[in-house]
């Protein structure tokens, strides 16, 4: 037996679309899943409202629902910061080809029990704001790979302790600010291959002491600061294969250590800032 919960939102400070809808089921696997349904449209509606609507199964309600997945060709330039109050005990946000462009700042404030974020394959996607993910200091896996990202505020990740997996992999990102994963301090496993990051800092990832798997293979990358791996007491692997100071890649097992990678990569970093330093002279 099937009921319908009508969830008026009031008034957004942006809004998109006037039949925005939330379709919601329960699987036989146990999780409460819902689709975000919207027809895409050009214009962006100032402050009209959203009403969303779910198919709920008896004795189910949104503190049910587990997963959201904002489906393709929808046009949701920002994260509806709603959904994670409407859904307060989600454990998975995923969008697809959607028209995001940005995640704004306060975007996951509110989704105190999230776990798992997927955000791939949208083209509009450019951009990470300022304290992005602030409140949701549950989120274990990031996956914001294939999109066009250009630009992260080094506090876009501020506050995710429990961050284990984080994947930047195939956008457009030039620059990693020394800070931007300072918070990171559970971070097992990070991919930022196919970039266009130039150098990496020595204390990029200095406070992630727990770090296994380290890939930033296909950058531009001619300069690693000399002390960058110097906290990665748990290191197995190291991709740095196709970028201008060093093309290579290690699994740490037998005679190859964390020393080895380190003498590896350290005299061709120290020989590019000899270079940068005597070209700025």
């Amino acid at each position: 037996i099937m009921k319908i919960t009508f969830l008026f939102l009031g008034l957004l400070a942006f809004s998109f679309a006037r039949d925005l809808k939330i379709d919601c089921n329960f699987l036989i696997l146990g999780d409460y899943t819902c689709q975000l349904r919207n027809k895409r449209v050009s214009n962006i509606h100032i402050n009209a409202n959203i009403t969303i609507g779910g198919n709920h199964i008896e004795n189910r309600t949104n503190s049910d629902v587990l997963t959201v997945q904002i489906i393709p060709n929808s046009d949701i330039p920002i994260i509806i910061k709603q959904i994670f109050t409407t859904f307060p005990n989600l454990r998975s946000f995923s969008i697809e080809d959607s028209g995001l462009e940005r995640i704004q700042t306060g975007a996951f404030i509110g989704a105190t029990n999230l776990l798992d974020v997927v955000i791939i394959d949208t083209e509009e996607f450019t951009t990470i704001e300022e304290n992005a993910f602030a409140g949701a200091t549950k989120i274990e896996n990031i996956d914001i790979s294939g999109n066009q990202i250009e630009s992260i505020h080094e506090t876009a990740f501020t506050g995710l302790r429990a961050l284990r997996t984080l994947s930047l992999n195939r956008n457009e990102i030039q620059e990693l600010p020394p800070n931007i994963f300072s918070s990171l301090t559970s971070l097992e496993i990070i991919n930022f291959s196919d970039n266009q990051v130039t150098s990496i800092d020595s204390s990029l990832l200095s406070n992630s002491r727990y770090l296994m798997d380290l890939n930033f293979a296909r950058n531009r990358i001619d300069l690693i600061g000399r002390n960058f791996l110097n906290n990665f007491l748990n290191l197995r692997s190291l991709n740095a294969q196709g970028n201008v100071c060093v093309s290579n890649s290690w699994i740490i097992r037998g005679t190859t250590t964390v020393e080895t990678i380190r003498e590896g990569l350290s005299p061709v970093s120290y020989t590019h800032l000899r270079a940068h330093e005597t070209g700025r002279n």
